[in-house]
This record gives structure tokens, sequence and C-alpha cells, in this order.
């Protein structure tokens, strides 16, 4: 048909279509509960830092309009001094918060791969014999459940359960 070719694929909807997104929804979910795993403390720490994270830079804009106002305004160092160690001190909290994100994000991500390994060796000794242990397929979901990367590649459970909070 005419207007299929003439259609530019750039306005499809695709990966927005509304069970596409459901789907992707659901998926980060799942992976968001994989965090009950990490201990009710390091998901409180990791939260916090996002939350402090998600306040200075709103913080950081706010604080950058009144040093850019009291620049405009002022002659004096003294009347630009207070929004300058404003902006500065915004600064240097979120800098601290994504330091902090770091002992607990690694703990965090450890602790729901042990979970996952300790859910997949349960699965996998389950049935009764080993033949199942030769099917392909569950070779490759085993190998996927408990792939902690290679060298600098890190693509693992607890990484991608962090990774929906922000951290890692």
């Amino acid at each position: 048909m005419l207007t299929d070719r003439l259609a530019d694929p750039r306005f499809a909807l695709g990966v927005f279509r509304p069970s596409v997104l459901r789907e992707v929804a659901a998926e980060r979910v799942e992976l968001l509960r994989l965090l009950r795993h990490a201990g009710a403390g390091t998901v409180a720490a990791l939260v916090g830092a996002q939350a402090v994270g998600v306040a200075t830079t709103a913080l950081g804009a706010a604080a950058t309009g009144w040093l850019v106002g009291a620049v405009t305004r002022s002659d004096r160092f003294a009347e630009v001094l207070g929004p300058l160690l404003a902006v500065v001190g915004v600064v240097l909290v979120d800098r601290v918060a994504q330091v902090a994100l770091v002992v607990p994000s690694a703990s965090a991500a450890r602790r729901v791969d042990g979970a996952v390994r300790r859910m997949v060796r349960r699965i996998a000794l389950a049935p009764d014999g080993i033949g199942h242990l030769d099917d392909a397929e569950f070779r490759d979901d085993v190998e996927r459940a408990c792939d902690l990367g290679v060298g600098w590649r890190t693509r693992s459970p607890g990484g991608a359960a962090v990774g929906q909070l922000g951290g890692e």
C-alpha cells in the first residue's frame, strides 16, 4: 500500500505502545523486588542517598539562581559570598551523597546476587536426577542468572536491581 511506504517509521509508536510499556514496567518491578534480599538498612541507605541527590539537583538550581541574581545586583564580594557558599555547599552535599552510594550499592548487588544463586541452586537440585542439567535452555538460564561479568563488565541480577534505583 502506498501509505505504508510513505509513513516514516520514526513516528510509529514502537516501544511506546502501552503493552510494551506495561511489560517493561513489570520487569522493572521484578528487579526492584529482588532488593528485599539486600537488607532494609542497605536499601534505606541507597534510597536516602538518591533522595539527597534529587534534592541537591533542585537546590543547586535555586542556589545558582540566587548567586546569579546576587552577582548582577551587587558590587561587593561580601554580598555575593552567601549565595556562593550556598552553591558550594549544595555541590559538596551532592558529591558526598554520590560517594555514600558506592558501598551500599556494592553490598546490595552482592547480597542480591547471592540470593539469586541460592534460588538457582535450589531450582537445579529440585528435580530427581540430572537430566534437566543437560538441557541447553536450562543451562543458558542458569548462566544468565549467575553471570557476574568478566573484567570490567558487570552484568548481574544484583547490579540490575541496584541500577533501578540509580545506583551502580
